[in-house]
């Protein structure tokens, strides 16, 4: 990656998947096909921001296989960082169908597996609705 920060317009590609910023810190993944098992770990060096990690998107309306493999080597890579994370986590699933939510579900209970950190999980359908639901978050984050 180059030191500047990957865009919508300007995406970062690991393999097929695109990954980038909104929101200043918030990563949003787009997942393209396959997942393979280091690019999971790879997706979340990506993310892994330590204490500043507040929210992250995840579109998954391309995403294809999300198997075994792949979530050990996310939860594997994900230990690495627990204790560098102290905040809640907002994900907002972005496209899932009800195969993907199923799979995803297994992701973001994995998560809850290694760290204490509380995770809300948010659905909706589009990248664009997530983009609000981001806004809407970090707006009552800022209230509070």
């Amino acid at each position: 990656m180059t030191d500047e920060r990957p865009t919508r317009e300007r995406p970062y590609a690991i393999g097929e998947h695109r990954l980038f910023y909104t929101h200043g810190d918030v990563p949003v993944i787009v997942y393209r096909g396959d997942v393979a098992p280091e690019q999971a770990a790879a997706i979340v060096d990506f993310t892994g921001h330590g204490s500043r990690l507040e929210a992250v998107i995840a579109d998954v309306q391309e995403l294809g296989a999300f198997g075994a493999k792949t979530r050990k080597a996310l939860i594997d890579t994900s230990r690495r960082q627990v204790h560098l994370t102290v905040m809640d986590l907002f994900v907002v699933i972005s496209g899932a169908n009800v195969v993907r939510r199923a799979v995803m579900t297994m992701v973001t209970t994995a998560a809850r597996l290694v760290t204490t950190r509380r995770i809300t999980v948010h659905h909706t359908q589009t990248l664009d609705e997530a983009l609000v639901a981001i806004d809407e978050h970090l707006a009552a984050r800022r209230s509070t």
